[in-house]
């Protein structure tokens, strides 16, 4: 018997806050690579994918965070649809949403 299974690709990963611009890191249909230099905020971006998905239950927001109220997980499903996670920064439950939503 052949298992079925289910494939999540990432689109984008934006925050989002009150008169400010959002901020978004776009993936790749196969592979992004995220570089920088030390202490730039390469851990945050696995951190914020962990809470969007509310595998944490907190986050640290780094002080060029400060502002920023939402973190948005756009991702597509196999059957290819398009839905966004949202999650309030201080904590909560997880909102899901329709379509590709990056700003508030």
């Amino acid at each position: 018997m052949r298992k079925m299974t289910s494939r999540l690709q990432l689109i984008h990963l934006t925050v989002v806050g009150k008169d400010l611009p959002p901020a978004t890191i776009e993936f790749g249909d196969k592979l992004t690579v995220i570089h920088g230099a030390s202490d730039t905020g390469k851990s945050h971006v696995f951190d914020l994918i962990r809470y969007a998905f509310g595998l944490d239950k907190s986050i640290d927001i780094p002080n060029e965070g400060k502002g920023y109220q939402y973190v948005h997980l756009g991702f597509a499903t196999d059957s290819g649809n398009t839905v966004t996670l949202i999650r309030d920064l201080t904590g909560g439950s997880i909102g899901v949403v329709e379509g590709d939503a990056r700003e508030l």
